[in-house]
């Protein structure tokens, strides 16, 4: 395995590489049909692939804070730019 990558400990030194199964859960990616590539693509490709439920969480964040700071210009009479959220 390359030296980034996840390891489960359960025990003091002992390291237990994750399943396809369970990268793909741990990134939000469950649905995704790696069956027509053999298990050493598939691992590269579930390590190219970005973390769904993080990745969801930052553009919620993003959102929150562009809402707020619009709220804030309209409250002290300021006009904000118009853009989609």
């Amino acid at each position: 395995m390359a030296k980034d990558s996840i390891v489960i400990e359960p025990t003091d030194d002992q390291f237990l590489f994750p399943s396809e199964g369970l990268l793909k859960r741990f990134l939000g990616i469950e649905d995704v049909d790696l069956s027509s590539v053999s298990s050493t693509l598939a691992t590269e490709i579930i390590g190219q692939s970005i973390d769904v439920p993080h990745h969801t969480a930052i553009m919620r964040a993003i959102r929150t804070h562009i809402a707020s700071w619009r709220a804030s210009r309209l409250a002290i009479g300021v006009s904000a730019p118009s853009f989609a959220l």
